[in-house]
């Protein structure tokens, strides 16, 4: 079974490749979500964020446990046109899993504020995750 972490990079993965099926198969049917643009429920939401995404999401910094992953992204938005990054940010996402899949997403302005809306702890980094620069 896979470790939420695990999960969450694979979705990532998958929807950095625009893989809509790959990434659905790793979420619950009622996934919730919780972003930009409002909160909701099923994988039809999903459907539409990745349907009008511009953007790719690399991982930064993971801090979890058990069945709860937040990671830092670097999120680039492309031009459709040209593939070139036309604006960048750091956002954090919240990935809370059950039964090896993904139960919730939520969507944060920074990392400071998803670590604490979640209850975890600046101890709870993950540096098996393999950020440059930490290590165990």
């Amino acid at each position: 079974m896979s470790t939420s972490q695990q999960l969450a990079q694979r979705f990532l993965d998958h929807f950095n490749a625009r893989q809509t099926a790959e990434m659905l198969s790793l979420v619950h049917a009622d996934v919730s979500y919780n972003g930009r643009h409002g909160e909701g429920e099923g994988v039809q939401l999903l459907q539409e964020w990745i349907g009008r995404a511009t953007t790719t999401m690399t991982p930064q910094r993971w801090f979890g446990q058990d069945e709860l992953a937040v990671v830092e992204v670097d999120v680039a938005w492309r031009s459709t046109k040209t593939e070139e990054v036309t604006d960048r940010a750091t956002w954090a996402l919240a990935f809370a899993t059950d039964d090896g899949l993904i139960i919730a997403i939520s969507r944060y302005a920074d990392i400071g504020e998803a670590v604490t809306k979640m209850s975890l702890t600046p101890e709870d980094i993950l540096p098996e995750m393999g950020f440059p620069g930490v290590t165990s």
